[in-house]
């Protein structure tokens, strides 16, 4: 058994916090000692111990309306599709039933995942009825069931959680929020990017995206000083962690800039994807409290080319607002799709084609093949690169063979069709030779 809290709004170093949700991106909204709190977390010894916290309220029941990005004390009453939180390196730490957890007011979409959307502003009362519906700590209204979950776990519905109160800073009276403290409108104002960009997108959720994404960086690195971005969908620092192992030398990912979710905030994801752009160009501009540790020690030079991936499909998630800026896409040097099939691919073209900015300036479209039969995925792709309407064909896996024979017992007689990510990024040379010095433009 876990301790209850005494007395009715206690202080958040006075309650026995396991673990601290990574949508928190920046600790010193809720610690004394970064560095310490960081070492607790890397040792795994339970309980975040008192001293590191600061002294912030935790109120429940009041009545007042919360928010998205809103800090929450809460505890799980039960355990459902997810049963285990990220915490801020990226590990996750298993959810136990009745014990103290920091986590993070989020909405989100997903057609694979859970859905969360509150249909009415939330208040602070006894009966708060919530969920734990993100991985990286998301706090919700769940308003669906994943078949995905249900099928891989025999857990469909997100667990529920009793929120024990608000995390409320005491100098202003107000719950402590992510988007308040760290989306800033005025830091990227009249920001144009420059620096070469490349998106990676799909048509949902476990399609390839990060694995095309880390093995692209991977190709850059020995001739670009590449930044990633994990831009959308519902925060996780593990696709990010996996950008720096793929050869990232820089890495920005939507909680930097506060979002907790980029479901159904597109008026904030304008000022959001802008803000991590510049952060990615320029990572001189990222706020210290944010730096990942393995970006402190060095002063990370601005960037020579961006890596974006967009999570979710093309469709939801804020990603039509950032394919209709012409200040952010004139820089989109490709796009690389990660689908499961050609009427996938098809209809990912399609959302392409609606914006009037990608419409205006047409960039090469590559596909990297989804899982399957080469000969196969060849005869229903390749039509789409005759037409025009895709650039290549990428295959992450492409082998390196000796001969003629050797290409086709172990690959594919369409070999020469189809580009190595190596192969692509050589093409794509003459759009990423521009310097960063003449990339820096902020109003």
């Amino acid at each position: 058994m876990f301790p209850q809290c005494t007395p009715r709004h206690p202080l958040l170093n006075a309650l026995p916090i396991c673990a601290i949700s990574s949508l928190v991106r920046d600790l010193d909204l809720v610690c004394t000692d970064v560095a310490a709190l960081e070492a607790q977390m890397r040792a795994g010894s339970g309980y975040v111990r008192g001293s590191a916290l600061k002294p912030l309220a935790v109120r429940a029941a009041t009545g007042e309306p919360l928010r998205v990005g809103d800090l929450v004390v809460f505890r799980p009453r039960t355990i459902g599709a997810y049963d285990t939180m990220e915490i801020l390196d990226g590990r996750n730490v298993p959810l136990e039933v009745g014990a103290h957890y920091v986590g993070v007011l989020c909405e989100r979409r997903s057609g694979k995942f859970l859905n969360a959307e509150f249909l009415t502003p939330p208040t602070l009362d006894d009966g708060l009825d919530l969920q734990f519906v993100s991985a990286a700590g998301g706090i919700g209204f769940a308003t669906g069931y994943s078949v995905v979950f249900a099928n891989k776990h025999g857990r469909g519905r997100a667990g529920d959680v009793e929120i024990v109160g608000a995390v409320i800073d005491p100098a202003t009276d107000r719950p402590v929020n992510t988007i308040d403290a760290l989306l800033d409108p005025d830091l990227a104002r009249g920001f144009v990017l420059r620096t070469p960009m490349i998106l990676v997108g799909g048509s949902g959720a476990d399609v390839g995206k990060t694995t095309t994404t880390a093995a692209l960086l991977g190709a850059l690195a020995p001739r670009y000083r590449s930044s990633a971005v994990k831009a959308t969908g519902t925060g996780r620092l593990a696709d990010s962690n996996a950008h720096l192992r793929g050869g990232a030398a820089f890495t920005v990912n939507q909680t930097d800039v506060g979002l907790p979710s980029t479901y159904l905030m597109d008026e904030l994801f304008a000022t959001g994807i802008t803000q991590m752009l510049l952060h990615a160009a320029f990572p001189d501009t990222t706020p210290p409290a944010i730096l990942r540790p393995e970006h402190r020690a060095s002063d990370p030079a601005p960037a020579e080319v961006i890596v974006v991936e967009l999570g979710g499909d093309l469709g939801e998630a804020g990603i039509p607002v950032l394919l209709d800026d012409p200040a952010l896409m004139g820089a989109c040097a490709a796009v690389v799709l990660c689908c499961e099939g050609a009427l996938s691919i098809a209809g990912a073209l399609a959302e392409l084609r609606r914006s009037p900015v990608f419409a205006a300036r047409p960039v090469p479209v590559y596909a990297a093949l989804p899982w399957g039969n080469v000969e196969g995925v060849h005869a229903r792709l390749w039509p789409f690169v005759e037409r025009g309407e895709l650039a290549g064909l990428v295959d992450l896996e492409k082998p390196v063979c000796a001969d003629e024979r050797e290409w086709r017992l172990r690959y594919s007689i369409h070999h020469a069709d189809i580009l190595g990510i190596d192969e692509m990024v050589h093409r794509l040379t003459p759009a990423l030779r521009r310097l960063p010095e003449e990339t820096r433009h902020v109003g």
